[in-house]
């Protein structure tokens, strides 16, 4: 989940913001963990959901400058438009990251900084 600001705004304090809805998953009885990461290039509040929500991991982030999220997405989309048998084997290439733990930028970074 990306949070956006209202139509060519800034969020003024993303950390206080990330902090904020952090504090409030960290009450919901539907949530299982709640990690924030504040020092990540683009900072981060993980959650993880229990059985009552799917076992669902949830990344919220805010939407700047060094967000590169959303465009992300919207490239690969185009691709699948045009390429429409791109879209298994992107499954399959999501599936095989997930296994071997690579699929979560934020903890594959911070194992490569501990080598």
């Amino acid at each position: 989940m990306v949070i956006l600001a209202r139509d060519g705004e800034t969020v003024a304090d993303p950390i206080t913001v990330l902090e904020g809805v952090a504090e409030q998953l960290g009450k919901r009885p539907w949530v299982q963990s709640v990690k924030f990461l504040s020092s990540a290039s683009v900072p981060v509040v993980k959650a993880e959901c229990g059985e009552a929500m799917g076992y669902v991991k949830l990344d919220v982030t805010i939407q700047d400058a060094k967000h590169k999220g959303l465009k992300c997405v919207e490239i690969v989309k185009e691709f699948m438009k045009q390429y429409p048998q791109l879209e298994p084997l992107m499954l399959v290439f999501k599936y095989i990251l997930r296994i071997i733990e690579l699929n979560d930028p934020y903890k594959v970074r911070s194992q490569t900084e501990r080598k």
